[in-house]
């Protein structure tokens, strides 16, 4: 009635989503040992009883949660990066609580958020959220102000991408259904399923699904149109291609029957679909 190693992991993989799937089980040769008497025997067996596996679960659950809180949500590579950013300041730099010095908080919200230094309105929001991060601390700043502090802004710059998207979708009147397929266009031609924002290449790919873009003149209107849509994002230190951004690039498209566009992919959806129900979405789900 005992689980192996391999199985414990693959247990893991489908209740925990963690770790990645592609990442190899552990060897039949090294069980997963808990702490207490009965370690010695599990680790000769190589198994451990279903109610054992629950509560290794259970740790490991805690343990992630508790890795979570503490670097802010961010994952472990990320954590890294901040800390790496921490460690960059120079010992004699902090102050005496060991926090950043207050000549260097300057230079580090500059880093944080580029735009602060050019714009009033930006500015005032790094010295917000400077202030929202420090509070709990006396005005230190040390490493987990710094992670908090790339929480709020990381929380906010998201809060700003939902509210224009949320725009976007009311000025091209795409309905729900709409919207949703191209959702699913969108993320798909996204090199991983935690990425926001869209590559010039990844936009004409799908693009070229319908009107194959050849030349350099197709290329350089799809790139000012590409260029310029990103040029619109405001409030932003990382401008993205995000869904927004691609939805109006797609409504322009269809508005200006780009070289076609409108009819080709009517084409394809009369010769996939059999009927003329297809929603305008399918000018690029067609021609996958």
């Amino acid at each position: 009635g005992g689980l192996s190693a391999s199985a414990l992991h693959e247990l893991a993989v489908k209740t925990l989503d963690y770790p990645p799937p592609d990442q190899a089980a552990p060897p039949e040769e090294a069980p997963v040992a808990a702490p207490g008497p009965a370690a010695a025997e599990r680790a000769t067996s190589g198994a451990m009883s279903i109610w054992q596996a629950e509560a290794a679960l259970k740790l490991h659950r805690a343990l992630m949660a508790d890795a979570m809180r503490a670097n802010q949500c961010f994952d472990a590579a990320e954590a890294g990066r901040f800390k790496a950013m921490y460690d960059g300041l120079e010992r004699d730099r902090r102050d005496a609580s060991g926090g950043i010095h207050c000549r260097e908080i300057a230079k580090l919200l500059a880093k944080v958020f580029p735009r602060s230094t050019t714009s009033a309105e930006e500015h005032a929001r790094a010295r917000a959220l400077f202030h929202q991060a420090v509070a709990g601390s006396g005005g230190a700043m040390r490493l987990f102000e710094l992670l908090l502090l790339m929480r709020l802004a990381r929380d906010d710059t998201d809060r700003t991408r939902l509210q224009r998207e949320l725009s976007l979708v009311q000025e091209t009147q795409f309905s729900p259904s709409e919207v949703d397929e191209f959702r699913a266009i969108f993320c798909q031609a996204l090199p991983h399923k935690t990425c926001l924002s869209m590559a010039f290449h990844e936009f004409s790919s799908v693009v070229s699904r319908i009107v194959p873009v050849r030349g350099r003149s197709m290329e350089r209107e799809l790139q000012n149109l590409y260029e310029e849509l990103l040029n619109l994002v405001e409030g932003a230190d990382d401008q993205s291609f995000g869904f927004g951004e691609f939805l109006l690039a797609m409504h322009r498209l269809v508005q200006q029957n780009w070289h076609g566009i409108n009819d080709v992919a009517a084409t394809i959806s009369t010769d996939v679909a059999g009927s003329s129900g297809e929603t305008r979405a399918s000018v690029a789900a067609a021609g996958e």
